[in-house]
C-alpha cells in the first residue's frame, strides 16, 4: 500500500473513509450550510492551512472546489486520488 502524504493545493481528492466527507461552507459556524463528498466524487484542492484548537490541538483544513462552489474540510477524512 502507498504511503499516505498531505494535501495540497491543486490536489484532487475523494472520500477516504467511505461513509462521505463532510464538506461546510464555514467550519467556525454552527449551522452553517453543509454537503458531502461521497465515493466516487472529486474536489479539487485550492487551499490548506494548519488551525490550532484550544489545548494545543491543531488540524490541517482545506478549500476545496466542489459543483462549482468553494467549501472547507479537515484533510484527515480526504484521500488523494491525482498529484497537482
Amino acid at each position: 500500500m502507498a504511503a499516505e502524504r498531505r494535501v495540497k493545493p491543486g490536489d484532487l481528492v475523494t472520500d477516504r473513509f467511505g461513509h462521505g466527507a463532510v464538506l461546510t461552507q464555514n467550519l467556525y459556524k454552527p449551522g452553517s450550510r453543509d454537503t458531502r463528498l461521497n465515493v466516487g466524487e472529486v474536489a479539487l484542492v485550492t487551499r490548506v492551512e494548519v488551525v490550532g484548537y484550544g489545548g494545543g490541538v491543531v488540524r490541517d483544513v482545506c478549500d476545496v472546489l466542489f459543483k462549482g462552489e468553494v467549501w472547507r474540510a479537515n484533510t484527515g477524512g480526504l484521500q488523494v486520488v491525482n498529484d497537482g
